[in-house]
């Protein structure tokens, strides 16, 4: 004997949710299908002509593994298999929670993404608004990495970011909050008869290289 249609090498099942495994047998009609699963609350066994299934019910942790069944007769005998797995619940985190830059720097909100596909991800700022691509924003989710690129940061970027992680075995979602430092101007004055305006571009992060000045003297000493 052999088999016509072979169980499917692989089920991907989400829990609770029941999963069929079905072949068809062709050979002489002496030959008999061996399978030591027999029907019960848990599984239902039809057989008819050649075609065989099993309906595991109600599918749990305990239920996956690998299945087989067997056809033979005084010839020989085929065998087929097929692997039972649920499907896994998607993780997400975030490496950074707080992240803190410059106005006007770069910069990269990463979330590590687990469970099975398809996987579907959305960012939200402030819990409200959904974030879309844009020639400033960029999304991206490979290799279970996905990222949100702010390519220049400005001071209304600051605030909440959210990464929702959606698949057929449920959601899961992460957050990280970014603070953006602006720049500040500085006026000193010292003396009455003598002003020097420093107009001082202030951000934190940056020294001296950093500082532009622009000098201004009124009266005389």
């Amino acid at each position: 004997p052999k088999f016509a249609k072979k169980l499917e090498a692989a089920k991907v099942v989400k829990q609770g949710d029941s999963a069929r495994l079905e072949c068809k047998v062709s050979g002489s009609p002496e030959m008999k299908v061996v399978r030591q699963i027999r029907s019960s609350k848990k599984y239902k066994v039809t057989a008819k002509n050649y075609h065989t299934s099993v309906r595991i019910l109600n599918v749990e942790a305990a239920d996956v593994g690998e299945y087989q069944c067997k056809a033979q007769n005084d010839v020989g005998s085929d065998t087929c298999f097929c692997t039972v797995k649920l499907k896994g619940k998607v993780l997400a985190h975030m490496p950074s929670a707080v992240m803190t830059v410059v106005v006007g720097e770069p910069v990269e909100l990463q979330a590590r993404v687990e469970g099975s596909q398809p996987i579907s991800v959305q960012w939200l700022k402030d819990k409200e608004e959904v974030i879309r691509e844009s020639e400033n924003t960029k999304i991206t989710f490979m290799e279970n990495i996905a990222t949100l690129q702010l390519v220049r940061t400005e001071t209304s970027n600051a605030g909440k970011y959210i990464c929702q992680i959606r698949n057929d075995a449920g959601s899961r979602e992460c957050m990280a909050t970014l603070t953006i430092l602006g720049c500040s101007k500085q006026r000193i004055s010292v003396s009455p008869k003598a002003v020097v305006m420093f107009l001082i571009s202030s951000c934190p992060g940056i020294g001296v290289k950093g500082t532009t000045g622009l000098y201004t003297v009124m009266g005389s000493t």
